[in-house]
Order: structure tokens, then C-alpha cells, then sequence
């Protein structure tokens, strides 16, 4: 089943293979609902128990580092002079990969959610032509420059943090949806104190109050 985006454990496996094949069943891409993650619910803590054990492994090690401090990384030389956590890879590989993951969670479900927000399809095309690549892919192509010709892409683009930040904001998210995306127009603006005309009004009637609420309210007296 495709289109599962949640994983439930309500009891514990012993077997590596068994919890294997569950997280598989989520792991599957499902590109007609836009899908790039999925999440796990585990109320028994199966997964911190057979993580050690585990091949499959997150790609994002620490999903709180931020895209901005992911490209500094990239485009410092030190990165690739650092060792991989693979045999014959830089730190810079390392970090491609990350940034490459969160490009692709962002635009791939741009390009879904775009046929039906045409501002959204609009900044997509603007960035295709900027790019000289069709957003839905961006991350395929970091990913095939590799890390030194990726760092010269991000460069040359000096406002790709700011785009993706644009696109993010007009692609809305589940907790917090679009709900208008017209444009705003200033009408007028008025000054009130409710019932009464002027601040003077608002305070003789706030002391009538007092006069006759004296003897009413204990902590008035």
C-alpha cells in the first residue's frame, strides 16, 4: 500500500527482519499524493530498541539542522578535504545528501500541490527558467553534480535559501493551511472607544460607573 504515510507499533517484535519489513511497508514512494516522508507513532518503543540492529537507517541524521547551515557546510572547502562517513567520501557528500533530501521534500510537493494553487505553479516556472531545471528534480541534479560542482550551483544562486523559503510559504502545511492567497488592499482606518466619541466620554462614564457600583462592590469601597 503506496500511500501509507503513518506506522503505528502497538507491541513489540523481537525479530529484525519482521520490523524491517514494517517500516518497509511505509517506505514505498507514492508520487500521486506527493508523498517524501512518513512517520512512526511508537507508543512501546520498539524503535529505539532495535535501532543498534537495524539496517535501515535515516538519511537525515538530525532533521533540526537547518537548510542554511547545510549550504555553508557544502560551500566550504574544509568539507571536502573532511572524511565521509563512507570509505573514499568527503564531509561534503555527507551533506549533499541531507540537502538533497530536503530540497526534494520541499519542491516535490510543490509540483503536486501547484495544480491547484496557481501562484504556487506560477513561482515554479519562474524558478525552472532561473534554475535551467524543472524543480521537482533539483535535488536529482545536486545529486548528479556532486559536492564540489553542487557548492558552484549554489553560488551562482545566491538566492536559492530565499526561494525555497518563498515556495515553502506558498505551499502552506498541513498544520497550517492557506486558506486565502488574494491580495491585501488598505480601506480606511478609525479610531473608536466604543459607545462613546472621544477618550474624555470613555472616562466620565468609567466614573459614573464607579459612583454607583460603590457601595455595590466590596472591593470598589
Amino acid at each position: 500500500m503506496p500511500p501509507i504515510c503513518n506506522v503505528v507499533f502497538l507491541r513489540r517484535v523481537r525479530s529484525r527482519i519482521l520490523f524491517e519489513q514494517m517500516l518497509g511497508r511505509a517506505t514505498r514512494r507514492c508520487d500521486e499524493i506527493g508523498k517524501t516522508v512518513f512517520r512512526i507513532y511508537d507508543p512501546v518503543d520498539i524503535y529505539a530498541a532495535l535501532q543498534d540492529v537495524s539496517a535501515m537507517k535515516p538519511l537525515v541524521k538530525d532533521p533540526n539542522i537547518t537548510l542554511d547551515q547545510l549550504l555553508q557546510e557544502l560551500t566550504d572547502p574544509n568539507s571536502l578535504a573532511a572524511p565521509g562517513n563512507k570509505p573514499e567520501t568527503s564531509h561534503a557528500h555527507d551533506v549533499l545528501d541531507v540537502i538533497s533530501q530536503k530540497v526534494m521534500r520541499v519542491l516535490r510537493k510543490a509540483v503536486k500541490k501547484a495544480e491547484l494553487k496557481p501562484l504556487l505553479k506560477q513561482k515554479l516556472d519562474e524558478l525552472e527558467a532561473l534554475w535551467g531545471v524543472e524543480p521537482g528534480k533539483l535535488h536529482q541534479h545536486l545529486h548528479r553534480l556532486g559536492p564540489k560542482q553542487a557548492a558552484d550551483f549554489v553560488q551562482s544562486h545566491s538566492g536559492l535559501l530565499k526561494q525555497l523559503s518563498e515556495v515553502n510559504a506558498l505551499l502552506g502545511s498541513d498544520s497550517c493551511p492557506l486558506i486565502y492567497e488574494g491580495a491585501d488592499e488598505f480601506k480606511s482606518r478609525t479610531q473608536t472607544y466604543g459607545v462613546n466619541e472621544k477618550p474624555a466620554d470613555y472616562l466620565e462614564s468609567f466614573n459614573h460607573f464607579i459612583r454607583d457600583q460603590l457601595n455595590q462592590s466590596a472591593p470598589l469601597a
